[in-house]
């Protein structure tokens, strides 16, 4: 799962990857489906552009208060 997201541009640490696997892994088989692959492509990208959009300088990092977050996240849902 990893090195799939690593091709599909994310860079992400084991932690994360192992979270999105629990979360994905709808069965509990320690594997996802394709479709839910895709699903969590999915939900990735918007979250990236969405993230995207407040780091102005696309440093990887972003400064927001409690309000700013919660408006970016409803956005995206």
């Amino acid at each position: 799962m990893r090195q799939a997201m690593s091709n599909f541009g994310y860079r992400l640490s084991d932690p994360f990857v192992s979270m999105a696997m629990q979360k994905y892994d709808l069965k509990r088989q320690g594997h996802i489906k394709f479709d839910d692959f895709i699903r969590l492509n999915f939900v990735l990208q918007t979250y990236t552009a969405a993230f995207r959009k407040a780091d102005t300088d696309q440093d990887g990092w972003v400064q927001l208060s409690y309000e700013q977050f919660l408006t970016l996240v409803m956005e995206v849902q």
